[in-house]
């Protein structure tokens, strides 16, 4: 298969969620096409282990801003780095959650709310700062949805809420930011082998993976399966798509 080649030099990214899994995926891919990324993430060890590993083993340029995306302050401090870069022109609002697995009428107002707070919220935040940051010169939002953005699922109430909003956000934001040269769109994968997979199948990975069995291609997605749909959308490819969400679902 061919390999796709993109140029990002002198241009800055910020990342939500990247600590792990597509969010880090995405953060290297973009250092690789010679951008410089700005990793955000809660976990301290995990969120510098893909700073360093940009830094040394690509050589390239990112910076770790650790904090809570449902905090204000977090994106204040992100800005602020991306400022000392030459300024903010991407973003991958990519932080999520697994939420509560429980009917609605068994899910918690508190377990609903961090999910909210996490996925929803911080997303909102989030597309906040940077579209305040990018309406001089333009720019480029990516946000994470996944298919539960345009479904019900059963004991998933709370992440579809969320993913419901995000996708409202990511619509809306595309028309009100056009005039601003702002390109806003969403990825919708279905179930994807990452680390949040394993957790929402209770730590089985085989379970997880088999609710490929269910799609055309016979798999779930790869990280690496959505990390490409987002530098697509980050990309001059894409130049004329906004508002727009892309689904991964291996064709179900």
């Amino acid at each position: 298969m061919a390999t796709v080649n993109y140029n990002f030099k002198g241009e800055v990214l910020l990342v939500t969620g990247a600590s792990s899994g597509i969010g880090r995926l995405v953060s290297q891919l973009f250092a690789e096409n010679g951008g410089s990324v700005i990793c955000v993430g809660r976990h301290p060890r995990r969120t510098t282990e893909t700073v360093e590993f940009i830094n040394k083993n690509l050589k390239g340029v990112a910076v770790p801003i650790i904090g809570d995306v449902a905090d204000p302050s977090t994106f204040d401090s992100a800005i602020e780095a991306a400022n000392t870069l030459g300024g903010l022109n991407f973003a991958f609002n990519c932080a999520g959650a697994e939420g509560p697995l429980t009917p609605i009428h068994d899910t918690s107002q508190p377990s609903f709310i961090e999910m909210m707070n996490t996925k929803l919220l911080g997303c909102f935040l989030g597309m906040k700062a940077q579209i305040a940051a990018m309406r001089a010169s333009g720019g480029v939002i990516v946000n994470m949805v996944g298919t539960f953005g345009h479904i019900g699922y059963p004991y998933m109430g709370a992440y579809c809420a969320a993913a419901h909003g995000v996708l409202g956000l990511t619509r809306t934001a595309a028309l009100e930011e056009g005039i601003n040269n702002i390109r806003v769109n969403a990825v919708c994968p279905g179930a994807v082998d990452t680390e949040l997979l394993v957790r929402m199948m209770g730590g089985d990975r085989d379970a997880g993976l088999a609710i490929g069995d269910s799609t055309a291609l016979g798999r779930v997605a790869t990280a690496e399966d959505v990390a490409g749909a987002v530098m697509y959308l980050l990309s001059d490819a894409a130049s004329y798509v906004s508002g727009s969400s892309i689904m991964l679902d291996g064709g179900t």
